[in-house]
């Protein structure tokens, strides 16, 4: 999600911010990297809202159990009472799912499932694809009839190949935009997001962002991205035509103003 949300930011950085270009660079790679985390989590998150909506909450951790038993089936499931524990082994098992290989050690607890809602919360203990390690933990709450997921998570990712870690919190609600299924057709998404990478404190406010699948960039929306000092980066999105998003920062010296095709082609606009 996160490389289709700030494709845009990210071409438009060496065009001077008024952070001066040094900051806005190291802003928009702060706020690239700081999902490392929740995208290494993402498959885990997902299934959990695989399992019928209003089962009690034994029979939904059942379901959980035979699902991973059987899309994952180099990995150990074990249910304890509504609590299913994966264990994904080491990387050298070479565990995958979804084409990652995992290792690690992940536990969802379905804490209710009736009234089509499901609440379930995840623990993550050195959970990695890899290229990152996660520890912590995530409470996620499914709306079957507003068809919306809300998200609640605090956690610590370490890049494996350099040591960094950044600890993270956030909040977002995401939403279907369209398509029969569940985020078939694109998301909504509304939160806010705040992480410490050596020693300095950033944060990520999401508002109405609407992002299609098929398109480079979200068609509606905004980024508010404020860095250690203070300073913030304001990216609105807004949709030209079928073939073509705008994309407006502003909080520089200068308001910059894009234009994006959907073969992701990015021209400045005045």
């Amino acid at each position: 999600m996160s490389r289709l949300l700030f494709a845009v930011p990210l071409l438009s950085a060496c065009s001077g911010m008024p952070m001066t270009n040094l900051e806005a660079l190291e802003a928009l790679d702060q706020t690239l990297r700081s999902d490392s985390g929740i995208e290494v989590t993402a498959d885990a998150v997902e299934v959990s809202t695989t399992f019928t909506l209003g089962a009690a909450v034994e029979a939904a951790a059942g379901e959980l159990e035979a699902f991973w038993a059987s899309q994952a089936p180099c990995t150990t499931v074990a249910v304890a009472g509504p609590t299913v524990t994966i264990d994904y082994g080491t990387l050298g098992d070479s565990c995958s799912y979804n084409g990652r290989t995992y290792a690690g050690i992940s536990e969802i607890t379905v804490l209710s499932a009736a009234n089509g809602a499901v609440d379930v919360g995840h623990a993550w203990t050195g959970l990695t694809d890899g290229a990152f390690q996660v520890d912590g933990t995530a409470d996620v709450t499914w709306d079957g009839v507003a068809l919306t997921r809300a998200v609640d998570t605090t956690h610590t990712w370490i890049d494996l190949s350099t040591g960094e870690t950044v600890e993270v919190t956030g909040a977002h609600v995401m939403g279907t935009l369209e398509g029969e299924g569940f985020f078939d057709g694109g998301i909504t998404l509304d939160g806010d997001r705040q992480w410490v990478s050596d020693g300095n404190e950033w944060s990520l406010l999401f508002t109405g962002v609407e992002a299609r699948w098929i398109d480079p960039a979200p068609q509606a929306g905004a980024l508010t991205v404020t860095a250690p000092n203070g300073k913030t980066l304001d990216i609105v999105f807004s949709r030209v035509d079928e073939a073509t998003i705008r994309a407006e920062l502003t909080g520089t010296r200068q308001p910059l103003a894009f234009e994006i095709t959907a073969l992701g082609l990015v021209e400045t606009v005045d």
